[in-house]
């Protein structure tokens, strides 16, 4: 048994943000890690490595509240006693983001993302475009793609079965996707107004900015259901829903290029079908028959032959779960992350 320190990218009080949740918490406390190695969960400015650590994996720029300078005396202090840094890293923030709110946010972070893809021994991404664009940086990377707690999923999957409130459209992300939402706004518009009666249309999280409600006023009824930071509660709430359609745009972006498919994961979830960006980020729901894909400019028309065709629709969410919860799960994929540290690891004492 292996003592690991986590250091996800979340703050210290408050439920935990959802990357971290994603991408350290439930993956290395699945029951396939916890047979192999005891995790202990640093958050806030400060840290105490416990006698027994064996490795120290720190998720983006760490724990919110946690300095630059802070990060390095733990680096510092982890190679002094020999433990290897493992990195994890699921967006391109060496880029800048279009929206600039997120990226003033991110210009605090850059130098710890920068500073920790150099001091990593292994750099672990969630997709192949994103370990080509740090790989100049990092001395190893690894691709771990994006998977979900299968527990959480078949929770989900209960959920929708009672749902009964529907939608004829929906989109969910935090408000640092409004940029890809907008992208696609015009087209979704058309689509509107094409459509027979009053569509209703619903927001789950993207914008804290309520004229996102106003949207294609006066041609369809929009919802803004506002998110409270709790990931399994967002994906409940998410399962809850009842929507026709989901959507998921991204804006024509350098910051986009590296993204992963999680939207994709979490509509197939939550039996919702989905309208996709095309291009490789979503090319797995299209080789899975799994969702539909389209250019910004297709999005609305892409809206409308889902909804006119709700066998289509049945189908592609049906397709889209079966795919999630055989292949995208922790339970399929844990291993492969096990087997990477166990590599870091045993690099590591080699090196002693």
């Amino acid at each position: 048994m292996i003592d690991v320190a986590l250091f996800p990218e979340t703050t210290a009080l408050g439920p935990p943000w959802t990357c971290a949740e994603l991408r350290l918490l439930r993956p290395y406390r699945h029951p396939q890690m916890q047979r192999r190695l005891r995790c202990h969960v640093h958050r806030g400015d400060g840290f105490m490595l416990g006698p027994r650590a064996d490795a120290v994996v720190i998720q983006r720029g760490g724990p919110v509240e946690m300095s630059l300078d802070t990060l390095i005396g733990l680096v510092d202090e982890a190679s002094r006693r020999g433990l290897p840094i493992i990195y994890d890293l699921d967006d391109d923030l060496l880029t800048t983001h279009p929206a600039p709110r997120v990226e003033a946010m991110l210009k605090g972070v850059r130098p710890k993302v920068r500073y920790l893809l150099r001091a990593a021994a292994v750099v672990i991404v969630s997709t192949a475009p994103l370990a080509e664009r740090v790989a100049h940086l990092a001395r190893k990377v690894v691709v771990w793609p994006n998977a979900l707690d299968e527990v959480l999923v078949d929770a989900m999957r209960a959920i929708a079965k009672d749902r009964n409130r529907r939608f004829d459209v929906g989109y969910m992300g935090t408000p640092t996707h409004l940029q890809d939402l907008m992208s696609v706004a015009p087209y979704i518009g058309e689509a509107i107004s094409a459509m027979k009666g009053r569509p209703r249309i619903e927001f789950l999280g993207v914008s804290d900015d309520d004229r996102v409600g106003r949207l294609w006023r006066g041609r369809a009824t929009v919802s803004l259901i506002r998110a409270d930071g709790n990931y399994e509660g967002f994906m409940h709430r998410l399962a809850a829903r009842c929507w026709d359609i989901g959507l998921a745009p991204l804006a024509d972006a350098a910051f986009n290029a590296c993204k992963s498919d999680i939207k994709f994961l979490d509509y197939a979830a939550a039996g919702i079908p989905g309208v996709y960006a095309d291009g490789d980020v979503y090319r797995c729901a299209a080789e899975h028959n799994a969702g539909l894909l389209a250019s910004p400019q297709e999005f609305g028309a892409g809206v409308l032959t889902l909804r006119s065709d709700m066998h289509a629709r049945a189908a592609l969410a049906e397709n889209a779960f079966q795919y999630v919860r055989e292949q995208r799960c922790l339970a399929q994929n844990a291993a492969h992350l096990w087997s990477t540290v166990e590599e870091c690891l045993d690099t590591a004492g080699a090196e002693r």
